[in-house]
């Protein structure tokens, strides 16, 4: 199964269909180019999208080209 979206730091991490519940019944791959995270004291997406894709990395593998 293939995750991507945005708030990847709540939405696409902790929902229903978060990677954090699916990841028990189904192979999950995090698309990390196709994901989003952001936090309201930040200027840019970058940093906190970095910073939830590395988290996410330790428990589902990610695909990432950039």
């Amino acid at each position: 199964m293939l995750l991507c979206g945005y708030a990847t730091d709540m939405c696409v991490c902790n929902t229903t269909a978060g990677y954090e519940n699916l990841r028990r019944d189904f192979n999950v791959f995090l698309v990390g180019d196709a994901t989003l995270a952001t936090f309201p004291a930040n200027r840019s997406p970058a940093g906190p999208t970095q910073t939830a894709v590395s988290h996410a990395s330790m428990k589902v593998l990610v695909t990432q080209c950039s």
